[in-house]
């Protein structure tokens, strides 16, 4: 890193943001944020924002650059915040990077290189990095998993997840041609069980169905493990069931729709006496599970759990790009 860099890290409320300004006072530098809350507009209550006075006439960047009803992915903050600090190096002034951990909304980046340089660096710093994908955090995802990973339903054979929304023709999915469609959207979801059941795949084959602007409305990736294949879909304006099915050798488990909120699992056997019924709790929009693991997390000094590994979301992001890709080759541009 540029010696002119300075980076100020830490846990909440810790006096980051008062020690970067007296650091650019003393130093004839620039502060530029790194809080991922603090680049929305209007969001200065409960964000600790600095105000106008707390700057003392430093200059900050990376504050109040984006809508909340914007999307705002870390590929696009690193790509703002990096021309914000080679600014202001050509400026001869010294940058200080205030940084904070991170909880970030899906889909955290949008490709592989992105997704293992974003944890390099969260490491280097000590922070924590989390992808916000509430579905994996609550205790029914949770349960259907365990009971899968048992044995009970034999070796896993086959997945198939689904989900699907309704939208307004005016909402930003339908109308966002970079960002925008069911994949990017609804992708981290039905990625989810994928991962954490056949690990690694091999090349997904993607096929979609797209409006008039090449936003797609409806994708299903398939894709095949070294011991079973799996299928996910995802839609925007088309309604299916959505459920989640993990067929085995010995039994199949089905969380019931939405499977994303976890709440109904049944697991069938040949013999349908022997078939058990499991009910999990799934409170509120499942965003309490969500912020419950990266507060363990930064109390455990950035020690990763079993619910939230790094590797899932560098998959995750391989498998965006690839999609991407794919969607460039189709001739319908991701811009």
């Amino acid at each position: 890193m540029d010696k002119n860099v300075i980076c100020v890290v830490g846990p909440t409320a810790s006096g980051k943001t008062d020690l970067a300004v007296q650091l650019a006072l003393a130093l004839d530098g620039e502060v530029v944020s790194c809080d991922s809350m603090q680049i929305y507009r209007g969001m200065d209550i409960g964000t600790a924002k600095p105000t106008r006075e707390e700057r003392q006439g430093i200059p900050h960047h990376m504050l109040d650059v984006a809508d909340p009803t914007e999307s705002y992915s870390v590929s696009r903050f690193v790509d703002e915040a990096d021309r914000a600090v080679q600014d202001v190096l050509a400026r001869g002034k010294r940058a200080i990077l205030a940084g904070k951990h991170v909880l970030c909304e899906k889909p955290m980046v949008l490709s592989k290189a992105e997704a293992e340089d974003c944890f390099r660096l969260a490491d280097e710093k000590g922070l924590v990095l989390m992808e916000g994908v509430k579905t994996a955090y609550c205790p029914g995802y949770h349960k259907v998993i365990e009971k899968a990973k048992s044995g009970i339903i034999g070796d896993i054979r086959y997945i198939d997840s689904c989900f699907t929304k309704l939208e307004g023709e005016s909402s930003r999915e339908l109308n966002d041609t970079e960002y925008g469609g069911s994949f990017t959207e609804l992708g981290s979801y039905v990625m989810l069980p994928v991962f954490d059941l056949l690990g690694y795949i091999g090349e997904p084959l993607f096929v979609s169905l797209c409006d008039s602007k090449g936003i797609d409305l409806f994708t299903r990736m398939d894709a095949k493990g070294m011991y079973g294949i799996a299928s996910a879909e995802c839609g925007l304006g088309v309604k299916a069931e959505g459920r989640l099915l993990i067929s085995g050798t010995k039994g199949f488990i089905k969380a019931a729709a939405p499977w994303w909120k976890t709440r109904h699992i049944e697991i069938h056997f040949e013999d349908e006496s022997k078939s058990i019924s499991l009910d999990e709790p799934f409170e509120g929009d499942g965003l309490r599970y969500e912020i419950s693991e990266f507060m363990q997390q930064i109390e455990n000094g950035g020690r990763v759990t079993n619910y939230a590994p790094k590797d899932r979301s560098v998959f995750m992001a391989d498998m965006m790009e690839r999609f991407l890709h794919k969607r460039a080759e189709s001739g319908v541009s991701s811009k």
